[in-house]
């Protein structure tokens, strides 16, 4: 496609009110296969037409050039080979330049000014008297793309200003099939006391009149029809972050969509997903290339890269068993076989079980085994999906405002709601975990939340993703390995059991948890232990208890005693240790008041 092809490609893209990014090289250092002058336009469907470079470039081009239809902002992008240009995409000191280290790229630099071009914003004018004529013709020299408009005509999707000046001919009309389109700006040209009139009359909601604006105008003390006009785009000016609607274009043309992005194990390039974006399918999920370069190298030779292999770090149950016994955990079969199939299926797994029988320190242990980090979220009743995936660090917002106010700089949306003020919460920094290998993904008590965030987890184990309305959808290049926790306080629905494998973990016999005592509280001999696991069985059988001890509070009884010198569990020990145990007032009261000689084993032994 040569330049003159593309200039006019853009023409038509511009009168089809289609936004796009024009990348053009500004300067190259060699050796390139671009050279200053070359074009391209990068489409809101991903799609790159022209040139601007080899592959790897383009796909850097692609990726950036869908941020700029993000933010509407134009920048200057330098790509260069060099790895210590600082984190990939990072915006340089320089203001309005992002510099990205692209290890693909053939050994030149290349400078490439990306041009946003989104549809002005499109305004209809209803009318024929003065008014109108001058709303176009402000509207025009003001950037609008502004049209007169007859009534019953359909509104298109990218509608963002309508304004009525017709004195009474259609209004109603008008006024309500704007409003029913969200149309953003809804102005009536009209006195007080008839705007407010016609608008009382109309068959609209709260929500929906909020939209309509009458008189239209600032009172600027407008006399003419071009100082009214004016008004009316002065008011359209004061109100335009509530006006401005997204890059939308024109019904049939490509909507752009928030960036997908995911990370080539190969160059460690971030690369767009798209329709047409190379990959291949792995057991651990889709990868995604910059190039076929890099999908040929990964599919020759898979065990180079980055890409976990888990299935050769656990390889069957008894390996797996003995690695969790290795990090201080006894599993069973059941239990290493569930976690297991989690690892080899990439499944979420949920484990339910009374309080206290070691479901937690299941996700821990596993944790360990795989040597990658512990991500917990801690459910609660009331929480959000907001919550559990990020905050954006405000005090630093504001201070950048503050600042910036200070020394008179203007501040962009774009510049407050970037990565560096973002905050990830848990279920974030799961999905964006580097690796080399998964996060475990710890979602405890799960039954401690409600519905809707229940559903909103279902779609998120699912997809592996997350959108931030501000910076496009996060997809995890490897699916953290999730373990969901629930005490059976209430029924989750089937849905989210439906999607996740299922394990019931009983309270142990007493053998299995005197032998956790001993790894846990080493010291503690092994009668001690031995009572101490019996002891809890006897509080566990007592049906008054408010809440009968598990795993955790037998090994905080044996570290107690430990801690206190004490090498017997009678009934004096027991007494001045119960705490440990019991942490319900009522049910130290009722133990105590049956007396402790029954608690407590009236043998004391030694070890072998």
């Amino acid at each position: 496609m040569t330049n003159t092809e593309l200039l006019t490609r853009a023409d038509v893209l511009r009168h089809g009110r289609t936004p796009f990014v024009l990348a053009t090289v500004v300067h190259a250092e060699r050796p390139t296969s671009a050279k200053p002058g070359d074009s391209a336009l990068v489409l809101p469907d991903g799609t790159v037409e022209g040139f601007v470079g080899g592959t790897c470039a383009e796909t850097t081009v692609q990726l950036q050039g869908l941020r700029v239809l993000e933010t509407g902002e134009s920048l200057l992008l330098r790509i260069t080979p060099a790895a210590d240009t600082g984190t990939e995409g990072a915006r340089d000191p320089a203001e309005g330049l992002v510099t990205v280290a692209n290890p693909c790229l053939s050994g030149g630099t290349l400078d490439i000014f990306l041009e946003a071009n989104l549809p002005p914003a499109l305004a209809y004018v209803y009318g024929h008297a003065p008014i109108a004529r001058a709303l176009l013709d402000v509207g025009r020299v003001l950037g609008l793309d502004a049209r007169p408009a007859t009534p019953g005509e359909p509104l298109p999707p990218d509608l963002d200003v309508v304004v009525i000046a017709t004195h009474g001919r259609d209004e109603e009309k008008i006024l309500i099939e704007a409003a029913r389109s969200e149309v953003p700006y809804i102005g009536l040209v009209a006195s007080p006391k008839r705007g407010a009139a016609v608008l009382a009359g109309l068959d609209l909601g709260e929500e929906q009149r909020t939209h309509v604006h009458t008189p239209a105008g600032l009172d600027i003390g407008a006399r003419t029809p071009a100082e009214i006009a004016l008004s009316v785009y002065a008011e359209i000016i004061a109100l335009r972050p509530q006006v401005a609607r997204a890059a939308r274009p024109a019904a049939g043309s490509a909507a752009p969509q928030a960036v997908t992005e995911n990370v080539d194990p190969v160059c460690g390039m971030t690369v767009a997903i798209t329709p047409a974006t190379l990959s291949l399918d792995r057991a651990a999920g889709r990868v995604y290339f910059c190039g076929p370069g890099c999908q040929h190298a990964f599919a020759d030779d898979p065990s180079r890269y980055a890409l976990p292999d888990l299935d050769a770090l656990v390889p069957d149950v008894a390996a797996l068993r003995s690695r969790l016994d290795a990090v201080g955990y006894l599993a069973d079969d059941a239990l290493a076989t569930a976690l297991l199939l989690a690892v080899r299926m990439r499944q979420p797994i949920l484990l339910e079980g009374e309080p206290g029988v070691g479901k937690t320190e299941a996700a821990r242990a596993l944790a360990a085994v795989l040597d990658t980090p512990l991500i917990r979220l801690q459910c609660y009743e009331g929480l959000s999906s907001a919550e559990a995936l990020y905050e954006w660090n405000y005090p630093r917002q504001l201070l950048a405002i503050r600042l910036a106010e200070s020394r008179g700089e203007p501040l962009r949306d774009a510049d407050l709601f970037a990565e560096d003020y973002l905050l990830p919460r848990p279920l974030l920094a799961a999905i964006c975990h580097p690796g080399p290998r998964p996060a475990v993904l710890l979602i405890d008590e799960v039954d401690r939340a409600d519905d809707e965030f229940e559903a909103f987890l279902l779609e998120l184990l699912a997809d592996a993703a997350v959108t931030i309305p501000e910076l496009g959808t996060r997809t995890a290049a490897v699916p953290p390995v999730a373990v969901l926790t629930s005490n059976r306080t209430r029924d989750l629905h089937d849905a989210l059991k439906r999607r996740c494998l299922y394990h019931w973990i009983d309270y142990p016999d007493t053998a299995r948890v005197a032998a956790i005592i001993r790894r846990r509280v080493p010291e503690s001999a092994q009668w001690l232990a031995t009572n101490v696991a019996r002891g809890v069985a006897r509080l566990r059988a007592r049906q008054e208890l408010t809440k009968p001890p598990g795993i955790a509070e037998a090994i905080d009884w044996a570290g107690a005693l430990h801690a206190l010198g004490l090498s017997v569990l009678d009934a004096d020990a027991a007494d001045r240790t119960l705490g440990a145990v019991l942490k319900y007032a009522e049910d130290l009261e009722a133990v105590r008041r049956a007396g402790l000689a029954e608690l407590v084993d009236a043998e004391a032994g030694s070890d072998a």
